[in-house]
């Protein structure tokens, strides 16, 4: 259907004026302009408002952004679209300007204008009234509008991600404060490790280095907290910033050494061989520190697999858990060694050995009675599988 005509006259003004346009509040509002009435050059939109349980007007796809932001945003309590400004402000807001007021030329009389938004916002002195652009409808989204949200729906500079709110940064600094204030109150409700992980992978898939820099300006200790990561590097969230960190050009030269060495300590022991299989890890290596690893995992992981076998095995406790699912790490540990090491006969030997001796486990487990079970079944350590190396594991590096 085609839309109908932009054109106004003091008759068709009068006339929406008794129709009750631009005025009413929240379900009883009506908008001055609606979607029938301009024959917008964008995508015009009808959408139902949760805040005020009636259809909102919105002429362009920027106006359909903010009314989404608006309309979930904890702080605002009414929004009115194509709201109708008083055209003897207008008129003399025009003359002090010394240009000529908006002018329908078909209809031959000013034009009434309007504001996108006029939005009502509960502060701590009560109700105000925002007439604003779009930038600053942001800053009432982002005050507004619960952390958790916003970690989900915001970027901090464009980072690629589509059907995303860009914040620009003249917003940075508050977002940081946002962040804050988030931290502060996970600590207080004991969610602190939940929210940690959400922080974490905000920086790291949603903001761009300007961002980082502003939010390290502000917590300089985070490369220290993110340097030494726990095991299971694929599931603790300090890896992924450090990395992140590097990739911008943002870890101190010691938080990548420390880094290094922590993957490197890792990988030789038999306890997360990560570093060899993640290409976002190994980048943080130099390709000397990378071979250097290779090296020390073929001439002191690869004899002691028996005893890093053990070290897993033991940890078994009969009824409450499945052997294959202790054992799955140690599994993934022989899978990055076969294909690390494809044309290595003694590596490839030691991982078919070991895999043969967790299904004899596993078989065992699965077979015996909890009552006949015995731990030492499996034989005594030999002396080669328990010897220590007192040296750091970064001795032998080149300097």
């Amino acid at each position: 259907m085609a839309k109908r005509r932009y054109s106004f006259d003091e008759e068709k003004i009068s006339r929406f004026l008794k129709e009750g346009r631009g005025q009413g509040h929240g379900a009883q509002y009506s908008p001055w302009l609606t979607v029938q009435d301009v024959s917008s050059l964008g995508r015009a939109t009808r959408i139902h408002g949760r805040k005020t349980e009636r259809e909102h007007h919105l002429l362009s796809d920027i106006e359909t952004s903010v009314f989404l932001l608006l309309d979930w945003s904890d702080a605002v309590i009414d929004i009115r679209e194509q709201y109708p400004l008083d055209r003897e402000e207008t008129r003399r807001i025009a003359a002090e300007m010394g240009v000529r007021h908006p002018f329908d030329t078909l209809g031959k009389c000013d034009i009434v204008m309007t504001t996108d938004f006029l939005v009502d916002v509960q502060t701590s002195n009560g109700p105000q009234l925002h007439v604003r652009q779009h930038v600053d409808l942001l800053d009432i989204y982002v005050r507004g509008t619960a952390v958790d949200h916003l970690l989900r729906q915001v970027t901090c500079g464009d980072v690629g991600l589509k059907n995303t709110v860009v914040l620009p940064s003249s917003m940075y600094s508050l977002m940081v404060d946002r962040l804050d204030e988030y931290m502060h109150e996970a600590g207080m409700r004991k969610v602190y490790w939940e929210a940690k992980t959400n922080l974490h992978n905000f920086l790291v898939h949603r903001c761009a280095k300007p961002f980082l820099q502003e939010y390290m300006a502000r917590h300089p200790e985070l490369p220290s907290q993110v340097d030494s990561p726990g095991l299971y590097l694929d599931a603790v969230s300090e890896t992924m910033v450090a990395v992140r960190l590097h990739k911008t050009g943002l870890l101190p030269a010691e938080s990548r050494l420390r880094f290094v060495e922590k993957l490197s300590e890792y990988a030789v022991q038999g306890e997360d061989l990560s570093v060899l299989d993640d290409a976002d890890l190994r980048s943080v290596f130099t390709e000397g520190e990378y071979l250097w690893v290779i090296q020390q995992v073929e001439q002191q992981l690869v004899p002691r697999l028996s005893y890093v076998r053990r070290r897993f095995t033991s940890g078994y406790h009969y009824d409450n858990e499945d052997p294959n699912e202790l054992i799955a790490p140690y599994e993934r540990t022989l899978d990055i060694l076969e294909q690390c090491f494809p044309d290595d006969s003694k590596v490839l030997a030691a991982v078919r050995k070991e895999r043969l001796r967790l299904l004899e486990w596993v078989s065992e487990q699965e077979g015996e009675s909890h009552d006949s079970f015995s731990p030492g079944k499996l034989g005594t350590l030999d002396d080669a599988d328990v010897q220590q190396n007192a040296r750091s594991i970064f001795d032998d590096v080149d300097e």
